[in-house]
This record gives C-alpha cells, structure tokens and sequence, in this order.
C-alpha cells in the first residue's frame, strides 16, 4: 500500500523535510486552514515516529494531548479527501498528502 515519494535524485521524503516547527502554516496547502492545522500535526507526529508508518487513534490522541495539552483530534476534511487513509483503527499516510505538506513547506 505505501509508495515512495520521490524527490527527483534525493530520494524519497522524509518527515524531516518537511518543515513543521511553530509559526509555520501548510498555507493553500488543503484549501481549508483547519486541514491544514491538522497535516501540521499528522507531519509533527512522523517526524516524532521518524517515518510515515501508520498510526492508531490512540496514537494520534496521545501524540496531540502530551505535545498541545489538546484532546479530540480533528482530521478536519483529510479523511473525507483522500490524503488520509483509515482501515479498522489504523491511519496510513498517502503519497499525495506528503507531496502537498512537502511542496507547501519543504526544510
């Protein structure tokens, strides 16, 4: 199911190339602000995993309260687009929402 993200000759995105630190946004990135929080943190999460392995609820919940102090995490419209991909209780990230974190943010 998961494929590479190719970055021409560099090889495939990182988590660590896409610049997630604070003040920045995904701006235009998913036509909706609140979508765009949410990649921020699905982002902040894989480079916490130091990868795009899939991911639980649970995992993003206590990923979110223990670095925002937040609870419920909102997908906001990444679901329902496509860019995450849900099978049971299991997140996986897809090609094209690394693509568009990575071209609206790249480190």
């Amino acid at each position: 199911m998961a494929q590479k993200i190719n970055r021409g000759n560099e090889g495939p995105i990182k988590p660590e190339h896409i610049n997630a630190e604070p003040g920045v946004h995904f701006w235009d990135s998913f036509g909706n602000q609140e979508t765009e929080i949410s990649a921020k943190w699905l982002v902040k999460l894989a480079q916490d995993n130091g990868s795009w392995k899939p991911f639980t609820g649970s995992e993003i919940e206590d990923f979110y309260h223990k670095t925002a102090g937040y609870v419920n995490f909102s997908f906001n419209r990444l679901l329902d687009q496509g860019y995450i991909l849900k099978e049971g209780d299991t997140y996986f990230y897809t090609k094209e929402f690394v693509g568009k974190c990575y071209t609206s943010s790249p480190a």
